[in-house]
């Protein structure tokens, strides 16, 4: 398909659509519609958009063999379970890596990125690595289970803040 092409066609769709809502007798306001029409004002220019390419960083199974997260984490942060299938280890970005291990020091971060670019894992890993590992220290009557939510979750992800352990 040519993207150029079907966004043209759509154009002309529309054009057409907006126009049959008018239809001007005198001469001089149909002149200045046909002239507003044919500068484009009423739809915008074709948006090209480029993903970037994001550094690899390890899998979630490598952090767990690295003892940088909690064993359960490899379970618990797979793709592909369904059905009964085991799925594979959610590979991480650089980006979400080093988010997470400044998380488990206790450093305060910011991560902001483009949609898609794996924000939400960056913050959800921590927190329930946090969560197995005070879990397990509780069983041996160290720590107390504490889980604090301090503001809905779209907040957080649109503030590109987050302090989870």
């Amino acid at each position: 398909m040519d993207a150029f092409s079907f966004r043209n066609q759509v154009i002309r769709d529309y054009e057409q659509f907006a126009r049959s809502f008018t239809n001007p007798r005198a001469e001089d306001i149909r002149i200045y519609l046909d002239a507003e029409y044919g500068t484009g004002r009423y739809w915008p220019s074709p948006l090209i958009q480029v993903n970037p390419f994001f550094v690899a960083g390890q899998n979630v199974e490598q952090l767990v063999a690295n003892r940088g997260l909690h064993p359960e984490c490899a379970h618990i942060f797979r793709f592909g379970k369904e059905g009964g299938k085991p799925g594979v280890p959610a590979s991480l970005h650089k980006h979400q890596q080093e988010a997470i291990t400044r998380c488990q020091a206790g450093e305060s971060y910011v991560l902001t990125t483009g949609t898609g670019s794996g924000k939400s894992l960056s913050y959800f890993i921590p927190i329930f690595d946090a969560i197995l590992k005070r879990k397990e220290l509780a069983e041996f009557g160290e720590y107390r289970m504490q889980v604090r939510v301090m503001a809905a979750f779209d907040q957080l992800s649109n503030s590109g803040e987050a302090k989870a352990c």
